[in-house]
């Protein structure tokens, strides 16, 4: 008798032998087999020597789905977050020359990199995406400093570079970023080929107009417009303040170098201010 469709069924024991690697641990407790991350089996790094050949693992929350993304590609994509942008881009220290440093590329100025008064910024970052928008958007701000600015190593954060940005220029194929540098863990941080991390943060626009006060005031004093600019304040004299009352000195009336009389004087005028204001009501 031939029985071609017979199944049987059996427990199969979990191969003793089976061991974890890679940051996978496999282990028994109660008769029921885990297998499992052990990222306490891997080894911590403190750089990175090429963030184009290191991948990590990541989960899409929305789909389930795993994946893995190249730590240069991860920092490529990230969009803008907040008031601030993060470009990566490559070290291109062969030259300091007002030129198109090379897609994916930036540059400097100046050999000494904290010397620096301009990055040459191409409008590709090092993942190929156009960034020429995100760059044209850095000084958006109406404030004179239009925002700070930081460049940190991939994988390495000690290499690193902080300050401010003042204006940006249009230039074919590239970008001028006018920068002062505030702070810099050297005087020249990155190596040629460095892949490095630009972020940016706006600052808040103007809140209007560019009038400036004088150096020192007194308490209590006004101030008024200095010159027909309407840039410039001045502190006013009682006197000025007296004369645009249309209280100036009268036979009789209060003398202008007496700060009392003068006090005495505003506070008549105050009082028939509001009388003729009452009387015409």
């Amino acid at each position: 008798m031939t029985l071609s469709r017979m199944k049987i069924k059996a427990p199969v024991p979990f191969p003793a032998g089976v061991v974890g690697t890679g940051g996978i641990s496999v282990g028994k407790q109660g008769g029921v087999w885990t297998i499992e991350p052990d990222f306490d089996a891997l080894a911590t790094l403190t750089a990175i020597a090429d963030p184009n050949a290191t991948s990590v693992w990541v989960l899409n929350s929305i789909t389930g789905v795993y994946g893995k993304i190249t730590l240069a590609a991860l920092l490529a994509s990230v969009a803008q977050t907040g008031a601030g942008y993060a470009l990566a881009f490559v070290a291109d220290l062969s030259s300091t020359a007002d030129a198109d440093p090379g897609n994916g590329k930036l540059r400097f100025d100046s050999v000494t990199q904290n010397a620096a008064s301009t990055l040459f910024v191409d409008l590709f970052d090092n993942g190929g995406t156009d960034v020429t928008a995100v760059l044209d958007q850095l000084d958006d701000s109406t404030a004179s400093v239009k925002g700070q600015w930081s460049l940190t190593k991939i994988g390495d954060a000690t290499r690193r570079m902080l300050g401010t940005l003042s204006a940006v220029t249009t230039a074919s194929g590239y970008r001028r970023l006018s920068i002062a540098v505030a702070a810099s863990s050297s005087a020249s941080p990155f190596a040629n080929g460095d892949v490095v991390l630009f972020c940016f943060t706006r600052s808040g626009d103007s809140a209007g107009g560019n009038v400036t006060g004088p150096g020192s005031a007194t308490d209590g004093q006004i101030a008024a417009f200095s010159g027909a600019g309407g840039t410039q304040l001045q502190a006013c004299t009682a006197a000025q303040v007296l004369a645009f009352l249309g209280l100036g000195a009268t036979p009789g009336g209060p003398n202008e170098s007496d700060p009392a009389l003068q006090r005495d004087a505003f506070a008549a005028q105050l009082a028939r201010s509001r009388f003729q204001f009452h009387t015409a009501q």
